[in-house]
């Protein structure tokens, strides 16, 4: 399988596990090789009090994808959590099982900063 990253920036994957099942240590660099971006649109804004404040709260409505090329054997995308989003808005997922997005939820690895330096999966 060959990954094709289409973030802006490096995605490091920590490997747990070899194709045995044995455990293993390791780090997989996935250099960026272009940008997907989605087109979004706001379609709505209002302001919201909060405590004395009003605070800007917009909608938005995901546009076009733009950068995604077509499914490629033996290939994976990966695209940003937005992107796969607006995907499955779109209901295009069922067409695009070969998109995936770096899982930046609460198994991600962080440093002292509290920034992501790899994740340990995908989401699809």
């Amino acid at each position: 399988m060959h990954f094709v990253n289409l973030t802006p920036h490096e995605i490091v994957l920590k490997v747990l596990f070899d194709t045995n099942g044995d455990a293993k240590d390791g780090l997989m660099r996935f250099p960026s090789l272009g940008n997907c971006r989605v087109a979004v649109k706001e379609t709505n804004s209002y302001n919201m009090e909060v405590d004395g404040y009003l605070v800007p709260v917009v909608q938005h409505e995901y546009g076009a994808i733009e950068g995604l090329p077509s499914p490629r054997q033996d290939t994976k995308f990966i695209v940003s959590l937005m992107v796969l989003n607006a995907l499955k808005a779109k209901g295009r997922m069922g067409h695009r099982p070969d998109v995936l997005a770096p899982d930046t939820g609460k198994t991600a690895i962080r440093d002292e900063a509290g920034q992501i330096i790899a994740v340990i999966q995908f989401v699809n």
